[in-house]
């Protein structure tokens, strides 16, 4: 290998690093949950939309985290996206959703759904214990006593469990902080730095996989957007999993990201 084929890598790896750790806004379509008062930590299933029942065995549902990530299914397809609430003001930003086919009224559920969840402007529980969102489309739902258990596949060491991003392969990340939530049922969620995506993973021992995650398709500045599709890469890739010494996750393969609980 020549000299200058020396020179122009680490020209390469150091514009790299330095486009990782320049301080960069986060872009986020509903912001931060900042006060989820009786909404936050609860599970739901949508009983009506619109006034009109929903279909019996294809309920829509809902699960907010008190992070401030809304997950659930239209009744066809996983969906989730960020929430935000104030006081009895709610505000759901854009839904990213798998792209299994429904059938036309499932379909059209599935529309509505979404619709009247990204439209509701405020939300009250009832003294029966249900939850009201208002807005476009109002939404009454009850307690998700239902839930499916969690897949005996995944390993509880990381199901449940989330995660702020610090390292993306040795490079410090300042300001932009892709996240990743692993559900109990093989779902993972979360930001890629200024969209947020949703997707599958598959854990077996220290072995852990990424299905094709999906995201929204906000565009944000060129440095956040250069992340995002360092992280996306490097989630792709990834073969294993460990924590160090810290309590930190570090996501093993080509491009490691060492991840803080969050």
């Amino acid at each position: 290998m020549t000299g200058r084929t020396l020179r122009h890598g680490r020209i390469v790896d150091t514009l790299l690093y330095v486009a990782l750790a320049v301080g960069m806004a986060a872009c986020s379509p509903a912001g931060d949950d900042n006060a989820n008062g009786g909404v936050g930590g609860t599970d739901w299933t949508v009983m009506s939309i619109a006034g009109t029942g929903t279909i019996p065995d294809a309920r829509p549902t809902m699960r907010f985290a008190f992070g401030g990530q809304l997950t659930g299914s239209d009744g066809c397809n996983q969906v989730s996206g960020p929430f935000r609430t104030d006081g009895q003001d709610i505000a759901v930003g854009q839904l990213t959703s798998t792209l299994i086919g429904c059938e036309p009224l499932l379909g059209a559920q599935a529309q509505a759904f979404t619709e009247a969840l990204t439209g509701a402007s405020t939300w009250r529980l009832t003294e029966a214990g249900g939850l009201e969102l208002r807005g476009h489309g109002d939404v009454v739902a009850e307690p998700l006593v239902d839930a499916p258990p969690p897949s005996e596949a995944v390993v509880s060491d990381l199901a449940g469990t989330g995660w702020v991003l610090e390292e993306l392969g040795g490079a410090t990340l300042v300001d932009v902080e892709p996240t990743v939530t692993f559900g109990g049922d093989g779902t993972v969620t979360g930001s890629s730095g200024c969209n947020t995506f949703s997707g599958t993973y598959t854990l077996d021992g220290a072995t852990v996989s990424f299905g094709p995650l999906a995201t929204t398709k906000m565009a944000c500045s060129d440095p956040t957007m250069f992340v995002e599709s360092a992280f996306l890469a490097a989630m792709a890739g990834v073969t294993g999993w460990s924590l160090d010494g810290a309590g930190r996750l570090v996501l093993e393969g080509p491009r490691p990201l060492v991840l803080r609980p969050g």
